[in-house]
């Protein structure tokens, strides 16, 4: 997996705001588990920001693939262990 992170893809300028977004959640997370609505509300009440819920949809797909990519790693890790 960290070949990949070696030559990342670039963010288009139009997702950079929530790519920024969900890297700032991101790092805020206690456990693997999905961002919440609460988490998220604190968050922009916190930073100031009234986003819209196209963006709200994309943190929450980059969540998605963000858990799905850890928790199989993870998995994989675990059974090659073994």
């Amino acid at each position: 997996m960290m070949d990949c992170l070696d030559n990342p893809p670039t963010v288009p300028d139009l997702f950079e705001h929530a790519w920024s977004w969900f890297l700032d959640l991101n790092e805020q997370r206690q456990e693997m588990r999905r961002l919440s609505w609460s988490d998220m509300r604190a968050y922009f009440d916190f930073v100031g920001v009234r986003p819209s819920m196209w963006d709200v949809e994309i943190i929450q797909m980059l969540d998605r693939q963000f858990l799905e990519i850890m928790l199989n790693d993870d998995a994989e890790t675990v059974s090659t262990a073994i």
